[in-house]
């Protein structure tokens, strides 16, 4: 997808999916996942922003949310794995930097 550096966003929504941000800065804006290739961002500041999820990222969470309601130990399972407590952190892992 695209590429942006040095850029400053001021209460601006932006759509993160695929994109690459180096070195830019986030001043009040709306930032959207919506599932697909993971962003990149390298060097880069948010402030007073808000993280949202959208389609299939959304559907993921609410999908947690309703195994939680039926089996909370297995949503603790998920997030004990996100939080790096029972997996390895190797090189092939995706990083928005």
């Amino acid at each position: 997808m695209a590429k942006y550096e040095n850029q400053p966003y001021s209460k601006k929504r932006l759509s993160l999916d695929g994109n690459t941000y180096v070195n830019c800065h986030f001043d009040g804006c709306t930032l959207v996942y919506a599932g697909g290739e993971f962003p990149r961002m390298t060097g880069c500041s948010v402030v007073n922003g808000t993280w949202k999820l959208e389609g299939a990222a959304s559907n993921t969470i609410d999908f947690l949310a309703l195994l939680h309601d039926e089996d909370p130990e297995s949503v603790q399972g998920f997030l004990d794995f996100i939080a790096g407590k029972n997996r390895a952190r190797g090189p092939d892992r995706p990083r928005l930097s």
